[in-house]
């Protein structure tokens, strides 16, 4: 019997099979992008590092940040923070102030001011998206509450024979 190196057709609707392809190349894309540059590593600078946060507390994507010409790959400003405790808590810091500005951005968005995109549907997601972001960088402020019910049960203990006698 000869071999059959055809492939086997896809079972998949053709629409499918070009969502999964498109869904391959972004994610190329995604992961060069978050790779960042080619070459040596960005060394470490306080005034670098000032204008990283400085950025991220005014709301700006880390991912943004790290895009722009000059910066540092994403990868390389994680290790920093990875490896300076320091670095790490200014970062938290920084997520915080953001979530004070962000709270007035939902409020300027959501009712039509300068950060609206004049789509409401566009909006409100952002903003939804803002507030979980909040609730996670400064919990005490933006989370959820959360209501503790303490109840108390008393044992009851069942006589030997309730089950199998005549029951009470």
């Amino acid at each position: 019997m000869a071999e059959n190196t055809s492939p086997t057709p896809s079972r998949k609707p053709k629409a499918q099979q070009l969502m999964a392809e498109l869904a391959r190349e972004q994610n190329i894309e995604i992961v060069a992008a978050a790779k960042g540059k080619v070459g040596q590593p960005t060394k470490f600078t306080q005034e670098l590092w000032d204008e990283i946060i400085d950025r991220l507390a005014a709301c700006e994507n880390i991912a943004d940040i790290c895009a722009d010409d000059g910066m540092p790959s994403f990868y390389t400003v994680r290790k920093w923070w990875r490896a300076n405790p320091d670095l790490k808590r200014e970062v938290e810091e920084a997520w915080i102030d953001a979530s004070y500005f962000m709270h007035y951005v939902n409020d300027s968005m959501l009712a039509g001011g300068a950060m609206s995109t004049g789509d409401f549907k566009r909006d409100a997601e952002r903003a939804a998206n803002n507030r979980w972001f909040m609730a996670k960088a400064n919990r005490r402020l933006f989370g959820d509450k959360v209501q503790v019910d303490v109840v108390e049960h008393k044992v009851f203990m069942l006589p030997g024979d309730a089950i199998d006698g005549e029951g009470y």
